[in-house]
């Protein structure tokens, strides 16, 4: 498959989960909270990769977190929900990636949660982002994911456990 192949299946997945799983999009787990927490508050600068609709940005700037957040999502409709919330501290980007990570500066933490990773098809791809984050990675930061798979997500089947 290739990148534009890759690109209009996941544009075709994304449009068709975004109502389903709006929910989920809107809420920030205690998990998440008690994860993210303490390593935001240390960072200086956090790129949230499929930010959605920016439900991870908005949470870290309502908490006071006082780094630069960035939030990418390469979904149009998601990202003009994020776009509602930016600020001079809280900026979104429409963008693929890797395309935007190419560019971006070192981050002190880099989140990947909720349907992204497990809506990364193929898996070069998916090889191809891990590289660049561990790339873009300030020395000491961290890079948080979680997976759900994407046919789990198609049936809305939720992963219950977190690691």
């Amino acid at each position: 498959m290739n990148i534009q192949e890759y690109q209009k299946l996941y544009q075709e997945f994304t449009s068709r989960i975004a109502a389903s799983a709006q929910h989920l999009e809107s809420t920030i787990t205690q998990s998440e909270k008690d994860l993210i927490m303490p390593l935001a508050e240390k960072a200086r600068k956090i790129y949230d990769l499929g930010t959605g609709n920016g439900r991870i940005p908005k949470f870290l700037s309502e908490q006071g977190i006082e780094a630069s957040i960035c939030g990418i999502e390469s979904n149009w409709q998601m990202f003009l929900q994020a776009s509602e919330f930016q600020t001079l501290q809280m900026r979104f980007f429409y963008s693929d990636i890797l395309d935007w990570l190419k560019t971006a500066d070192e981050a002190d933490l880099i989140l990947c949660v909720g349907n992204t990773i497990g809506g990364l098809i193929d898996e070069k791809y998916r090889d191809f982002v891990f590289i660049s984050v561990y790339e873009k990675l300030q020395k000491g930061g961290y890079f948080v994911m979680d997976y759900r798979p994407i046919d789990a997500v198609l049936k809305n089947d939720f992963v219950a456990s977190r690691r």
